[in-house]
């Protein structure tokens, strides 16, 4: 059986548009507009890869994504949560560049936030990702996979990616894994590096990078 020894690398950057709701407070701007970049924490899970296609250069996934940030805007003095659709409030509204038709998103886009105006966003994307294959090295080929979620609005000083302290205080490394039992049977991430993350900045927009 042959081993594929498989980083993947999921980059992250954002996208955001401001919509008012009748139920949630107005949101003029992004939260804190004027005390520097807005925080995205973010932290990912890759559940499932499911298949390689060498002939149409993509991968099929299934990945879990979880972006926390706060806004005061939208603290409460109850107990419990609140839930928001997604569209009622600000969020960093993400696009997907390199998903084909496939890609399909599994879970409400709602947001659930606390009385301390944290605001958590959760969502499963399932389907097929473009890539291109290197396989040179066939059947020893070392494969990069991505992901890509990009910016059409704020620069990195305007809003600013950063793992996910939840995540790692649970253990995961970098705020991102992957699952142990994954589908496609070649996959040996045991040989893995391990994860790391980075944040990329400048002129462009915030870019979260993990790789594993």
């Amino acid at each position: 059986m042959k081993r594929i020894r498989f980083p993947l690398l999921v980059v992250f950057a954002l996208s955001i548009r401001l919509t008012l709701g009748s139920e949630a407070p107005a949101l003029i701007d992004r939260p804190n507009a004027d005390s520097g970049p807005t925080q995205i924490s973010v932290g990912i899970w890759v559940a499932d890869i499911s298949n390689i296609d060498s002939a149409q250069q993509n991968f099929t996934a299934e990945l879990a994504v979880v972006l926390r940030w706060k806004d005061s805007r939208l603290a409460h003095s109850g107990k419990g949560i609140v839930r928001y659709p997604l569209e009622q409030i600000w969020h960093p509204r993400v696009s997907i560049v390199n998903e084909t038709n496939s890609v399909s998103r599994r879970l409400p886009e709602s947001v659930e936030v606390e009385s301390d105006a944290t605001v958590t966003y959760r969502q499963r994307y399932v389907g097929a990702f473009t890539r291109p294959l290197r396989l040179q090295s066939f059947p020893f080929d070392r494969q990069t996979f991505r992901v890509q979620l990009v910016a059409v609005r704020y620069q990195s000083n305007e809003v600013m990616f950063v793992p996910d302290q939840v995540w790692i205080q649970d253990g995961l490394k970098a705020a991102g894994g992957i699952s142990p039992s994954v589908t496609l049977p070649d996959l040996d991430h045991r040989e893995m590096g391990g994860q790391a993350a980075r944040v990329r900045a400048g002129a462009a927009p915030s870019v979260f990078e993990l790789r594993l």
